[in-house]
């Protein structure tokens, strides 16, 4: 085996003397350049054909080793570079190893066996250095691209969501945040069908990321493809099918598909979600819609079936969805928020008007969680009837 070694030493003796430990090395020839001062030690060094380089800690009276090695690292040169050194102090191994330095020795305890070590071991822990460098700079190319991709499908997944329909007896308000700012396993519609009534859908995919954005996807295709005056269970069975009959992967939605009448009638069914909430113009208790059915894609023979829950609604009855980011958001002490906190706040605001009432929710959850963010996708809808 031959190495190329750069000496960079002031002191012809003990050049010499490290060259005739070299020569004493068994199995390794060491083909040895020898260089005195600062400045050809760099111009060597950037010649980058070095497999090692030794370095002597005193080089001159203005200069040390370690300003080589620190310029060479500066430089990104990728010889590793040992320091040898006269003085045994602490001190300078510490300041040698802050400065980049591969090995630190003694020239008082210098002889060939541990010579050829701190060679060798120097040698192979640059390889892996710059190995593990390279892979690092290969994953940050991956990693630049997948980003991008995420951008684009940020940008894809909000330009379908949907624009909210004038809708002449409903005042209506939403928040949208997807978890991270990325892609997100919520998803709404709003739609109205001919007989002018409101078709509205709130679904939350399992996970988050592409994966779940694709459940979305799903949905919004089927959605699509379904008459708008289905009953409301009728509907769920229809996207259950087409969920369970393409994943096989026990990945599942669980969602709310509501109908409001211009008469005031709300249809509702549910597939494993959080409750419908309905908050009376009267001061009386909130009424909860919660038969529920399982999530959609979990099993295609539906087991349980999709019931629809009917209540009239008055003047000035307002109705809330929304997915379970609110309601399992947890503050510092492992709590969970709850509906029965979410619901209480509802009541204690129902003088306020549909936008008050959502951000005074995001604040309030901001404040009860001590500014612990919340690690889920979050939406929520709210209608009232007018």
């Amino acid at each position: 085996m031959s190495i190329k070694l750069l000496l960079v030493e002031d002191s012809l003796t003990q050049a010499m003397a490290i060259q005739e430990m070299l020569e004493e090395v068994e199995g390794v020839d060491y083909d040895v350049e020898w260089i005195k001062t600062y400045d050809d030690a760099l111009k060597e060094l950037s010649r980058d054909h070095y497999d090692v380089c030794l370095v002597d800690y005193h080089l001159d009276e203005m200069r040390t080793g370690l300003e080589i090695i620190r310029e060479a690292i500066q430089r990104n040169y990728t010889v590793p570079l040992i320091v040898i050194t006269g003085r045994e102090e602490r001190e300078i191994d510490v300041e040698a190893t802050e400065a980049g330095a591969s090995g630190f020795l003694v020239k008082h305890f210098l002889h060939p066996v541990p010579l050829e070590r701190s060679i060798r071991y120097a040698i192979e822990r640059k390889r892996v250095e710059v190995q593990l460098k390279q892979m690092k700079e290969e994953l940050d190319r991956h990693a630049e691209i997948l980003q991008r991709d995420l951008d684009i499908a940020v940008d894809f997944q909000q330009s379908v969501l949907p624009e909210f329909p004038e809708i002449s007896f409903l005042q209506y308000d939403y928040r949208y945040y997807p978890f991270g700012g990325g892609v997100s396993g919520d998803i709404y519609d709003v739609s109205l069908n001919r007989d002018q009534d409101v078709n509205i859908f709130l679904g939350d995919a399992t996970g988050h990321g592409i994966v779940a954005a694709f459940m979305t996807m799903k949905i919004q295709i089927g959605l699509d493809s379904i008459r708008g005056d289905l009953p409301t269970n009728q509907v769920l069975s229809h996207l259950n099918m087409l969920l369970a009959s393409r994943d096989r992967a026990e990945r599942y939605v669980s969602g709310v598909y509501l109908r409001i009448s211009p008469s005031g009638l709300l249809q509702a069914s549910n597939a494993g979600h959080v409750p419908v909430i309905i908050i009376p113009v009267e001061k009386s208790d909130a009424i909860r819609l919660e038969k529920r059915g399982l999530p959609l894609g979990l099993f295609g023979n539906e087991p349980k079936p999709y019931v629809e829950e009917v209540y009239q609604l008055s003047l000035g009855d307002r109705v809330f969805i929304l997915t379970d980011g609110i309601t399992e958001w947890f503050n510092q002490e492992k709590e969970m928020f709850g509906l029965e906190r979410l619901i209480q706040m509802f009541q204690d605001q129902r003088k306020q008007d549909l936008n008050y009432i959502l951000d005074h929710l995001l604040d309030y959850l901001k404040q009860w969680s001590q500014n612990d963010n919340c690690h889920d996708d979050l939406t929520i809808l709210g209608f009232e009837y007018k």
